[in-house]
């Protein structure tokens, strides 16, 4: 979760601790969502929702679901701990009001401006490197983890970057090829390129820069999303189905429960 701090300043609230909790973090944002006396409107919280992202899925696990089961072969994500995770994220625009009105369909670089210059958004969740860009420019943010559902620890979503060195008849040009891909995932590369890690290292001997630092505490507790041909199929029909939930088009039930025959099918054809 990323935090403006000038925003938190300017209405007296303070910074969370990182242990804080789904309840704790909606009182923040609520006294984060005010009107400025120019006119102009702050919202607590925001995060992008889209095909190709995860940066609200936090919320979702965070109750206890996962969305297949641990061999890939089920989807879970309709159990009842992801119905109450979909409805903590829902409830932060249709209960708690939060959000800006376009929530569910935001541009991430909308967000990261309202975020950064225009000050509008206190709060957001996104991965890690959005946090260099904002060094950079001087802005005064900080990181902490994702709030505390019923899981009852910190959790967070993420995805596993890899280099693939493809079979090569050459075994010559595959040792080079090889050579370069784990010079481009060790440590000897961050050395060299100030700035080149924009996520915490798989491997332990790899020692991110602030403020890409910052994130590396979260790595234990983060679930990475299933490494299946299918997963892209599949997450993009659930991101349907949330947005839909999150923009009050239907139930947490039904966003969840809708596409499980689908999915099912999908993951029987790779047995």
């Amino acid at each position: 979760m990323y935090l403006n701090v000038d925003i938190f300043k300017e209405r007296g609230v303070e910074l969370p601790k990182d242990d804080w909790t789904y309840e704790e973090f909606v009182e923040i944002a609520q006294k984060l969502t005010f009107k400025r006396s120019d006119g102009k409107q702050v919202y607590g919280y925001t995060g992008a929702i889209d095909a190709d992202l995860v940066n609200t899925w936090s919320f979702i696990l965070g109750d206890g679901a996962t969305p297949l089961s641990a061999d890939n072969k089920k989807y879970t994500f309709n159990s009842p701990e992801g119905i109450s995770g979909l409805q903590k994220l829902i409830d932060l625009a249709h209960k708690y009001k939060v959000t800006p009105p376009d929530f569910g369909a935001m541009a991430s670089e909308d967000i990261v401006s309202g975020f950064s210059q225009n000050k509008t958004y206190a709060m957001y969740s996104a991965p890690s490197g959005d946090s260099s860009g904002y060094k950079q420019l001087g802005v005064n943010f900080e990181i902490r983890p994702m709030p505390i559902g019923n899981r009852g620890k910190p959790f967070t979503v993420g995805g596993l970057g890899v280099i693939v060195v493809a079979k090569h008849s050459d075994k010559d040009k595959e040792k080079m090829a090889m050579d370069f891909a784990n010079y481009l995932t060790g440590k000897q590369v961050a050395q060299d390129v100030n700035g080149y890690y924009l996520a915490p290292g798989a491997r332990k001997s790899i020692q991110v820069l602030d403020p890409i630092s910052k994130f590396s505490p979260f790595v234990a507790d983060t679930y990475f999303m299933p490494l299946i041909s299918q997963w892209g199929q599949i997450r993009t029909m659930l991101h349907t189905q949330i947005q839909n939930a999150v923009l009050g088009k239907t139930s947490a039930s039904q966003a969840l429960n809708g596409p499980a025959n689908e999915i099912n099918s999908i993951l029987a054809s790779n047995e």
